[in-house]
Parts: C-alpha cells; sequence; structure tokens
C-alpha cells in the first residue's frame, strides 16, 4: 500500500504545507502500524497478567465515552497494574503516560496545577501539569494520567478545578502575574485520559457525589489462586474492535444516540424510571449527567456490538452502568438503606447478575456493621 501526494514542479507549496502534509502521512503511517486496540487484551496476556475480558471491555468502553475513570477494590486485584499496562500499550515507542502518587497532604490543587512562588517570581510546576502540557502539544494521540491511591487525601480539595474543567471546557487558572514568563490558565486537552485508583481504609476519604457523578468507577474483584495459577482458556474481546482503536471521546448528540437506541429506548427509560424513584427516597438520585452518560455508553457498547437492529445483548451493558454510574453513590445506615438495597436487589434478580451480586454483598455488609458504602 503506498500514499503519496503530488505537488506541481512550477508550484510547489509553502514550508506550512508541506509540514501540515507530513504530519497528515504520519498520522496515516501510525494507524496502519499500530494495531487495533481490540488487542490490548492479548498484551495484557503476554504481560503474564489476567483479567476478565468484561473488566477490560467496560475500562475501554468507559475511556470511550468519559475521560476519566475510577478504579476501586482490595488491594492487589490489579487495578493500578491495569491502568499503567494501558498506558504502556498506547505509548508506542513514546512513553504518553505518567503515574502520580496522590499524597495524604493534598489540600489543593497545586499538587497538580503548581503555584506561583512569591519570593522568586517564578511558577513552580508540577510532573502532573508538565504532563498535561505535553500532552496538549500531541492532540493525535491519547496521554494517561494515572492518580494511584486518589482518595488518600479529599479529592474535593485537589482536584475540583479539573472536575470543572472537563465539563465546561473552560481553562484552569494558574496565576495572575503577567510577567512570571509562565502561561496564566490551562485547558484540559481533549486528548488526556485521567484514572484514578481507590484502596478503602482508616486512611483515606470517600468520594462525594459530585466526583462520581463524573466518572464511571469500576471494581476489581480478588482473583482466585487456582484461577490465577492454572493455564486459562485462549478469551478475546468479541466485538468492533476498529471502534475502540482511538479511545479519545465518543461525542454524539443525545438526539443521535436516542434515534439509534429507539428500539430499546423504552426499556432503558423504564429502567432508569425505577433506579430513580428508588433511589430519591434516600436521598441518592441521580440528574441529567447521570442519565445522558449512561446512554452514552450504552452508545458505544452498541456500536462496538455491531449496531445490531435487534440488540438481545444490552442488559449485560446497562448492568455494567447500574454498578459504575448508579449504585457507587449509595452509602449509609442500616435504618436509611435496608428496604431500598432488597428492592433494588430483587429488581436486578434474573436481568443485571452483577449489580445483584454488588447488591447482596451490600446488604451482607449492612446486616453484619449497620453501615455501607459502595466502595468499602
Amino acid at each position: 500500500m503506498i500514499y503519496a501526494t503530488y505537488y506541481p514542479r512550477d508550484d510547489l507549496p509553502e514550508n506550512d504545507r508541506l509540514v501540515s502534509d507530513l504530519k497528515k502521512f504520519s498520522k496515516i503511517y501510525k494507524e496502519l502500524k499500530s494495531p487495533p486496540i481490540g488487542s490490548f487484551y492479548d498484551f495484557i496476556e503476554s504481560k503474564g497478567f489476567y483479567f476478565e475480558p468484561e473488566i477490560v471491555e467496560d475500562f475501554l468502553l468507559s475511556i470511550k465515552v468519559k475521560p476519566f475513570v475510577i478504579l476501586t477494590g482490595n488491594s492487589g486485584t490489579g487495578k493500578t497494574k491495569l491502568a499503567q499496562l494501558y498506558g504502556e500499550y498506547i505509548s508506542d515507542g513514546e512513553k504518553r503516560y505518567l503515574m502520580v502518587p496522590v499524597g495524604a497532604n493534598w489540600t489543593e490543587k497545586r499538587h497538580i496545577f503548581g503555584y506561583l512562588n512569591i519570593m522568586t517570581g517564578k511558577y513552580q510546576s508540577t510532573p502532573a501539569l508538565d504532563f498535561i502540557r505535553k500532552t496538549r502539544e500531541d492532540p493525535d494521540n491519547p496521554y494517561l494520567l494515572i492518580l494511584d491511591e486518589m482518595n488518600l487525601s479529599h479529592v474535593e480539595r485537589y482536584f475540583s478545578d479539573f472536575l470543572s474543567a472537563i465539563e465546561s471546557s473552560e481553562p484552569i487558572p494558574l496565576h495572575d502575574n503577567r510577567e512570571c514568563g509562565f502561561e496564566q490558565e490551562i485547558e484540559i486537552p481533549e486528548n488526556l485520559i485521567v484514572v484514578g485508583t481507590v484502596n478503602v481504609d482508616e486512611t483515606t476519604y470517600m468520594f462525594s457525589p459530585k466526583v462520581l457523578d463524573r466518572a464511571n468507577t469500576i471494581e476489581f474483584e480478588t482473583t482466585n489462586p487456582k484461577k490465577y495459577l492454572t493455564d486459562q482458556p485462549k478469551q478475546e474481546l468479541k466485538g468492533n474492535l476498529r471502534f475502540l482503536e482511538n479511545p479519545l471521546n465518543h461525542n454524539i448528540e443525545t438526539a443521535k444516540i436516542k434515534e439509534d437506541l429507539n428500539p430499546i429506548l423504552d426499556q432503558i427509560t423504564d429502567e432508569l424510571e425505577f433506579f430513580y424513584k428508588e433511589l430519591k427516597g434516600s436521598g441518592f438520585d441521580f440528574g441529567f449527567r447521570v442519565v445522558n452518560e449512561i446512554l452514552s455508553f450504552m452508545h458505544a457498547a452498541w456500536i462496538y456490538q455491531g449496531k445490531p437492529q435487534e440488540w438481545n445483548n444490552w442488559k449485560r451493558y446497562f448492568d455494567a452502568q447500574i454498578k459504575q454510574k448508579i449504585l457507587p453513590k449509595i452509602h449509609g445506615p442500616e435504618r436509611l438503606l435496608r428496604d431500598t438495597l432488597q428492592k433494588l436487589r430483587e429488581h436486578c434478580r434474573g436481568k443485571f447478575p452483577n449489580s445483584e451480586k454488588k447488591l447482596e454483598e451490600m446488604e451482607e455488609t449492612l446486616k453484619v456493621q449497620r453501615y455501607v458504602s459502595f466502595i468499602r
């Protein structure tokens, strides 16, 4: 396969045109050279690790629809490793990921975005800010920022500006000194993906609804030692892998999503209405942002599944969204949640197995401890 462009001898283009054409050819070369993202699963196996295909699938779909994902689970379940492996995979010869350990003393945005040193008059940057600026200079490729142990400090204290920026697309102010030689504000690049990992113990903090509303929260379970140590049958992701080749945002208008999902839209609407009404009484109802992001995830899954006219497998992906977008906000005492959890579990029985299992676990915890939260 040969790609070329023709320039008349008597009308050679200016340098800017040559540079632009060269970048286009470079992009084509990278697309032809790079394997589809679906082989990320093969990459994981080649590194000697094992994850359930559904976890990897949900991770990739979540990144596709929103560049902010939270990975939670017990220590040693592989959540940080999956994020790191994904960073290695998209690097393609040039490192395009950065892992930043969150500190317990992170109480303001300067730990990510730096600060103006009033003694020197210079701006003190951070590895995270330098990485964001690097990401901005290469808009055709995805970059991954991993915030490890994200809840060692109150997330809202150091991350609220970032959360607002990814919703509004407005720049984040850095300083107001025009003479310091450093840009005064920065926009979050569209090709930046943020993955936060979460451990839960007595030294960590709960997430607020503001954070959980803006992310897909994927829970990792411990792997049975026998299952991990014995050879597993060859598995793969099954779907339109090319669709997931570029993990950048899946920006589709809501009207188009509703049109494409029309055959099952009434069923999805009924399910969302049920969860909304049941959770409203306990104070965990959700707004239009969650609804729109669930629809966006379902639409991406529909494309990934080959745009079927009769999508018989839609409940598998709605099950994922119940567990990733609706249940994570639930926390509280037995008197508040006992009846609610029971109704939700009974509703999920036979339809949404992963959500049913999670709700059963939460009910058991509630009986023993008289208090429960999704993120344990």
